[in-house]
């Protein structure tokens, strides 16, 4: 047999510890070998010692030879057996011997395997003084020969006494005492039971009406088999029949545990005369031991049913339990790992190195902290997937403080680590781009503003003509301009030098261990990629700007702002002629796209010089207006083909679309300060004289002379040329529609002029 120690129950918190404590029974554990694993307070006054002279002690330490003896016969026999014993035992006492009923009930293990037995016990010194009694009684009849009234009398003042429910019977089977205890129990007086016999009818014990144990005395060990299945349980010890039974109706309301004990009574010659019976509400006890099971189960499905993975080991590091979730990222079952000692079954290596992590279980062991995981920790399953997980260890221990095993929980980390690499690198990069941003270039600035990295050049880039392209093309174009140019930036430079965006059309470039001469090629490098870059309907271009760190006497901020100033300097020069040539791309795709307007565009251009030489303007001003006739539509390059197209009535929201196009058309060409004026007659060529038009609703003379003459001609072309949603009017129709509208709608000089002079002419 094993006789090392082997704490049961050690995964239960405190408080069954405290459940044990506070039982007024004594209740102990055993190993195979007869050593104590545990032992409760009432145990230790039962025997006269304390607790801790008592736990991992043997029976022979506790008690003499012959009771130590008959103590390990007992708990031999349930060892090898696996069947539950019951026996009386003696506890030597300095004031006065102690008797105790005992109950030794094995603990198997999954495999079947008695591992320690649970002991609890009953104190039956009262009732054995009583026997005791009556036997001295009997021996004084024997000697004195006195009256069996006199025995009567001597039997009925001790069992009266008793605090378990007690009773005696003669050979035929008639009741001779019967006590206080067992008149509670039974709810029956002394003087209906005495005397009573031929037990035919059953005893309302608590209310529910069963023949307990009087059969039991009655027939004793002749009947055991029938007996047997009466009772949940029921044994022989020496003279004493042991059973116990549960009644499930009671006056409490709910069911009540009984355990009985029946022995025989003997005359002066030897002769069985009769028996005694004691009946003890087990109940209380019962049910914490059903708690103390029920507790244990409850944490056990606890750690079987957690989401995240659990393992447990005994004090020597071997696996005890595995949950569900442990055995999926393991790939070790729980009958597989049982025992299996824990690095063999939890394979963890360091992500970087590819070593074996440290024994973690081995640490908590050895100090009894809660311990977590390293960083980059990797858990290889047994089917070879590693993952990423994290974790932490803590001991687990006993009422004394000892720790008998650990418990680790843990988690597979691979969705949460991929989050937190995604977090981590939206937190250094440009989302549209996927270059740096602003944080990263900050932190590099300082980390490489060091004497090894001298010289350190710092690039300022700025994308030129952005927001006209946004306005021209829309923001979906200007996010395809920017990708484009980070991406031509990003190819020219070096693997460790550091390009970032740090504002929307701002880029910089940290060039370490780099002069201005090596940057100027590096920047010609990206400016001749950019110009052979196909233009399609965007213009590319950057205007870049530079300066040079040469030492740790010179500050950072103030080469950053040297760098700035340069790059605006290059810009003044560079945007202007680049906008340029985006108005020209803009009107360009604008034609392309819609060959109508096109035509709109050029006979609208050349209405306004007619309409211009016949009131007498200028040269100059015929030219310009000449070329507003030609752009004042420009602003139609954000609308879709549909709206233009379309061959119905628009709705209220594509008119609003429509009535925007001067306000794009003014953004557009106000960039460019060539055209700064033209920008002012574009954004008001739709007004009315009355003051109804858009986008300001201005009136008369207010409106520029230039944007009343577009008003007119734009009017006129549109009425005479074939639209989506209608055929062209004939000219004179037209002509009807331009005086009509005279004074209200049209600048009614520019209106008599264009009609009695223009196309006059023209007709």
């Amino acid at each position: 047999m094993n006789d090392e120690m082997n704490y049961p129950l050690q995964e239960l918190e405190e408080i069954h510890r405290i459940l044990l404590d506070k039982s007024p029974d004594p209740i102990f554990y055993f190993s195979s070998g007869g050593r104590y694993l545990y032992v409760n307070r009432a145990f230790a006054e039962g025997v006269g010692k304390s607790v801790d002279q008592i736990i991992g002690k043997t029976i022979w330490d506790v008690f003499d030879r012959e009771e130590a003896d008959k103590r390990f016969a007992a708990l031999d026999h349930v060892f090898q057996s696996g069947l539950e014993k019951v026996i009386e035992v003696r506890v030597p006492r300095a004031d006065g011997d102690r008797y105790f009923i005992t109950t030794i009930t094995p603990v198997i293990d999954k495999h079947g395997t008695v591992i320690n037995a649970i002991c609890s016990s009953k104190d039956i010194t009262d009732r054995k003084r009583a026997e005791e009694a009556l036997v001295n009684s009997e021996q004084s009849v024997r000697l004195k020969l006195d009256s069996m009234k006199e025995l009567q009398r001597q039997m009925e003042q001790i069992i009266e006494h008793l605090p378990d429910a007690t009773f005696v019977i003669n050979q035929q089977g008639q009741v001779i005492f019967w006590n206080k205890a067992i008149e509670e129990m039974t709810g029956i007086p002394k003087e209906q039971m005495i005397g009573r016999g031929n037990f035919e009818y059953a005893i309302p014990f608590y209310g529910e009406r069963r023949s307990i144990l009087i059969d039991l005395a009655l027939l004793h060990c002749n009947q055991y088999g029938i007996l047997k299945n009466k009772y949940d349980f029921i044994c022989h010890e020496g003279n004493t029949l042991l059973g116990e039974i549960y009644v499930p109706n009671t006056y409490r309301g709910k069911g009540a545990y009984l355990l009985g004990s029946a022995s025989k009574l003997w005359d002066l010659q030897g002769n069985a005369v009769g028996a005694i019976e004691s009946i003890r509400d087990i109940t209380d006890r019962k049910n914490a031991e059903t708690d103390l099971l029920n507790e244990k189960e409850r944490l056990k499905a606890i750690l079987l049913s957690v989401g995240d993975g659990v393992v447990v080991t005994d004090r020597n590091a071997n696996v005890e339990l595995l949950n569900q979730v442990a055995e999926q990222l393991t790939g070790w079952t729980q009958n597989e790992a049982y025992n299996k000692p824990f690095e063999e079954v939890f394979h963890m290596v360091n992500e970087n190195t590819g070593e074996r992590c440290g024994k973690l279980v081995d640490k908590v062991l050895d100090n009894g902290s809660i311990i977590g995981l390293a960083n980059h920790t990797i858990l290889v399953s047994r089917d070879g997937v590693a993952r990423p997980i994290e974790d932490s260890a803590a001991s687990i221990k006993d009422k004394d403080g000892n720790i008998t095993g650990v418990v680790m929980v843990f988690r597979d980390f691979t969705e949460k680590k991929e989050r937190q690499e995604k977090i981590k690198y939206l937190s250094y990069h440009d989302q549209l781009t996927g270059l740096y941003n602003r944080r990263f270039y900050e932190e590099e600035l300082c980390r490489l503003d060091t004497e090894r990295n001298f010289p350190i050049t710092l690039v300022m880039a700025d994308v030129n003509g952005l927001k006209l392209t946004n306005d021209a093309f829309g923001h979906k174009a200007g996010d395809i301009l920017l990708k484009k140019i980070s991406q031509i930036i990003k190819r020219g430079c070096r693997s460790d030098d550091i390009v970032a965006r740090i504002g929307g059309d701002e880029f910089v470039l940290l060039l370490p261990r780099t002069d201005s001469q090596q940057a100027e090629v590096i920047v010609k490098r990206i400016n001749d990629t950019i110009f052979k870059e196909p233009a399609n309907t965007i213009i590319m271009s950057v205007s870049f700007g530079w300066e040079t760190k040469r030492n740790g006497m010179e500050d950072m901020a103030a080469v950053f702002k040297k760098a700035e100033d340069d790059m605006y300097r290059r810009k003044l020069s560079e945007s202007s002629s680049m906008r340029y040539k985006t108005i020209e791309v803009i009107i360009k795709t604008l034609h392309e796209k819609n060959a109508r307007e096109q035509l709109h565009s050029t006979r609208v251009s050349q209405l306004c010089q007619s309409i211009g030489g016949a009131l007498g303007l200028s040269g100059e001003d015929i030219s310009e207006l000449r070329t507003v006739g030609l752009v004042h539509d420009i602003g139609k390059i954000t609308l879709d083909d549909c709206i233009l197209e379309k061959p119905s009535t628009l709705s209220d929201i594509e008119w609003i679309e429509i009535k925007r196009h001067s306000e794009t058309g003014y953004r557009i060409l106000s960039s460019v300060n060539e055209f700064a004026l033209i920008a002012e007659y574009v954004l008001a060529h739709h007004e009315r004289w009355d003051g109804r038009g858009y986008p300001y609703g201005l009136k008369g003379e207010r409106i520029p002379l230039e944007a009343r003459i577009i008003a007119v001609a734009d009017t006129y072309d549109a009425m005479t040329s074939d639209r989506p949603y209608r055929k062209a009017l004939k000219p004179e129709a037209a002509i009807q529609e331009i005086k009509r509208n005279a004074g209200t709608q049209f600048d009614p000089e520019i209106a008599r002029v264009f009609v009695e002079k223009v196309l006059v002419k023209k007709w």
